[in-house]
Order: C-alpha cells, then sequence, then structure tokens
C-alpha cells in the first residue's frame, strides 16, 4: 500500500486527473475489481504524478468501500 498524501492536496489532485481515467477507475470500483488490479491496470500504467496517484488510489479505496445501493421491496398490509 502506498503512503496518502495530506488529505488537503487531494481534491486539488484529483482536479488535474483526466475525466476518462477517473471514470475507468469509478466504473473497475463499482464492478468490485480488486485494488491491486484498479492499481497495476489503471492508475500505474497512467504514469501520473506521485501526488495524483495517491489521490486516485485513495478515491479507487473511498468509492470500493461504500456498500453498494440495494433495491429493498415495500410492502404495505
Amino acid at each position: 500500500m502506498r503512503p496518502a498524501c495530506a488529505l488537503g492536496s487531494i481534491d486539488s489532485s484529483m482536479q488535474s486527473i483526466d475525466a476518462n481515467l477517473r471514470s475507468l477507475v469509478e466504473r473497475a470500483a463499482a464492478e468490485g475489481i480488486g485494488m491491486d488490479d484498479i492499481e497495476s491496470n489503471l492508475i500505474d500504467p497512467a504514469n501520473l504524478p506521485t501526488e495524483e496517484h495517491d489521490a486516485l488510489w485513495l478515491y479507487a479505496l473511498g468509492l470500493r468501500a461504500q456498500p453498494r445501493r440495494k433495491k429493498i421491496p415495500l410492502v404495505s398490509g
């Protein structure tokens, strides 16, 4: 696991990341792809500066940590 960059700079680092790369990471995380695969197949090949790499990695981790939404049927009686 890579060390995290300062929290204050995550937002500014994420703003400079290509929207297509961010979208690919979002889809991979939503599909339950593991962090090792997200990093080795999407983040590392992008050859980002360290702060942007770490910000995108933390973003992906945060997306994976959220439970998927489930539809719960409401039954009235």
